[in-house]
């Protein structure tokens, strides 16, 4: 029996850098820019299976302000259309252009694209909810680690990333976390290419106690991709991605269903 259990919505804020380079022979494309919107999480449990939709709206701060102040609901459809321009001025893929779904165990290890176990989650979609991190086997104390991994996609490579989470306190009865990537070279061979990932970064997540979600996600991240091409005999070395973020995703009192966002206010998430 499926249950549709919880929809969450957060306030994303980011600033977001990277290069790209296409081929060995191609001039890096570079972009730095800051992004602010909402963050829609929709979750439902299909037997042992932990399923949730995603969707991105990159509104910017201003239009944001509009929508707390606002008295009547606000049509998804108007988001949509923001957030297609939002997308449209950037030349290197970033964010959620559209909806995904995601599913794991009820452990959360194991995150893929619904029904895509090997795919591989795209490299720069460490920021969304409940991605990270994997469950511990049992309720752990202050101080205790655990490990847990997710497989990313950048290019035609994909690489299994390990984590190490800790237990750094208790706010109430939500656990507080700390993830940490490990920074370890990941190879990917395919034809004639070698791809080599090195990311890296830290994250703290308070998660909610009744539900499972995050509450409040904060920190940074970077990926590094090297590429080794084998042309007649000969190697070439070049990087190919370099990607930093910096994010806070707040979770907020606002409701909304398939069609709208409901009315609501809600004040400035708080900065460090």
């Amino acid at each position: 029996m499926d249950e549709d259990f919880l929809h969450i919505a957060y306030h994303l804020k980011q600033s977001v850098r990277l290069m790209y380079r296409e081929t060995e022979t191609s001039s890096p494309l570079k972009e730095d820019y800051e992004r602010v919107g909402l963050l829609l999480l929709r979750e439902t449990v299909k037997g042992e299976e932990w399923h949730r939709e995603l969707t991105e709206f990159i509104t910017g701060e201003p239009y944001l302000k509009e929508i707390r102040e606002r008295k009547a609901s606000i049509s998804l459809g108007v988001l949509k259309a923001r957030h297609s321009e939002a997308m449209k001025s950037r030349k290197i893929e970033f964010g959620l252009r559209l909806p995904i779904d995601l599913a794991s165990d009820m452990k959360n290890r194991d995150v893929a694209f619904s029904g895509l176990p090997a795919a591989g989650l795209p490299y720069h979609l460490l920021y969304l909810p409940t991605v990270l991190p994997a469950r511990p086997a049992k309720k752990p104390d202050a101080g205790e680690r655990w490990m847990g991994n997710v497989r990313l996609r950048a290019g035609a490579g994909v690489f299994a990333v390990s984590y190490s989470v800790t237990l750094k306190e208790r706010i109430g009865q939500d656990p507080k976390v700390l993830v940490q990537l490990e920074e370890s070279p990941l190879l990917s061979s395919l034809r004639n290419i070698d791809l080599t990932m090195n990311p890296s970064g830290a994250f703290t997540i308070q998660i909610s106690s009744q539900d499972g979600a995050p509450v409040s996600t904060a920190g940074s991240f970077q990926v590094l991709v090297h590429a080794s091409v084998d042309k007649s005999g000969e190697r070439v070395e070049v990087d190919v991605l370099d990607c930093r973020v910096e994010y806070e995703l707040e979770r907020i009192p606002l409701q909304f269903n398939r069609d709208s966002i409901l009315p609501a206010s809600w004040p400035l998430p708080k900065s460090d």
